[in-house]
């Protein structure tokens, strides 16, 4: 069996040969699409999904195909459009693609719809923080509100605990600690907080008591002063 999805290579599994006194399975018959954005000519059957090359298809006896069953989708707070051709139920026959502004165009500037999830899209939860981020297949990062998390199908998410935007009761700067455990780490601008999907560093995070309070205030006073970081790093 043939599985070729969007950005894989093809994958084939074997099938032994059937004893000579049973008959062959009928082969599943064949229907032939074209996904409009980018060209490609697709064989389906009931049990694969190929990718064509030219020469593939003209050995087929170059089949007219049918518009592939495609819709474009989004995220209502990303600009990013990712294209979901589906050739059945079970998302094993999805076939997914970030598009780029020429594919777009090329399919016809279609209006794409918002969505719950996008394949691709990657999960993550900050130390010491309840919120949980996504980041999407173009980069853009968004903090997560219930319905979405639900709307996304309440998907499994990695826990960086080692790493938190923090805001220090001391300081009015925002830092980032790349080392939680340590409270190393170094100051942020307001943009980055932006473009980091918003973290709500105004939570308060607590932090790490393996050390003396005088001593990590001192320390977060050093690395969160734009001209400190280095000797707040090197201590």
């Amino acid at each position: 069996m043939q599985n070729v999805l969007a950005g894989c290579g093809p994958q084939t599994a074997v099938v032994p040969a059937l004893p000579d006194d049973r008959p062959a399975t009928p082969a599943s018959p064949t229907d032939y699409y074209i996904t409009k954005y980018d060209g490609t000519i697709w064989a389906v059957t009931g049990t694969s999904i190929t990718a064509l090359t030219s020469a593939q298809w003209k050995t087929a006896g170059t089949p007219t195909p049918r518009p592939a069953p495609t819709s474009y989708v989004k995220y209502a707070w990303s600009p990013t459009i990712s294209a979901v051709t589906i050739f059945g139920t079970d998302r094993s026959r999805w076939i997914w693609k970030h598009v780029s502004a020429a594919e777009w165009k090329k399919a016809g500037n279609p209006k794409p719809r918002n969505a719950g999830w996008i394949e691709g899209s990657t999960y993550y939860q900050w130390a010491g923080s309840s919120q949980i981020f996504v980041q999407d297949v173009g980069g853009t990062k968004h903090a997560l509100t219930g319905p979405e998390w639900v709307a996304a199908g309440k998907p499994a998410f990695e826990k960086r605990a080692n790493q938190a935007f923090v805001k220090l009761s001391w300081n009015s700067s925002i830092g980032f600690l790349t080392d939680y455990a340590q409270g190393l780490g170094s100051p942020r601008e307001r943009g980055a907080l932006e473009g980091g999907g918003k973290p709500d560093a105004g939570r308060a995070h607590a932090l790490p008591e393996r050390q003396g309070l005088a001593e990590l205030r001192q320390r977060h006073d050093l690395l969160l002063r734009p001209d400190g970081f280095e000797g707040a790093h090197g201590r």
